[in-house]
């Protein structure tokens, strides 16, 4: 399994997750910083349609604030013995996005 490469002082399964995930991400900054120097991205008000389809913004924001309104709600309704306080802050979340 990947995880046999990672000593064994790192400990449980989850430590190693966290470890694998975070090699992962110093990998990408390697790679993507350097290239993000040479190439600007245009983006907001100075984007073309040259780097591919552009998208409303309104559109944009909805898409990416989604996950943020379904895991909460999703959750609420599969866990079956969720405590109180814990659907209590789930339903204060919701209610903040809606507010927004």
């Amino acid at each position: 399994m990947v995880f046999d490469a990672v000593p064994e002082f790192f400990g449980t399964s989850e430590t190693k997750l966290l470890y694998w995930m975070s090699c992962i991400e110093i990998v990408a900054a390697a790679i993507l910083i350097p290239t993000l120097k040479a190439i600007a991205p245009p983006y907001g008000r100075h984007g073309t349609s040259k780097w591919g389809p552009t998208v409303p913004a309104k559109l944009a924001w909805f898409v990416q604030e989604l996950p943020s309104f379904i895991i909460p709600v999703s959750y609420f309704y599969a866990v079956e013995n969720l405590p109180r306080v814990n659907k209590l802050l789930i339903v204060m979340l919701v209610v903040h996005y809606f507010q927004r």
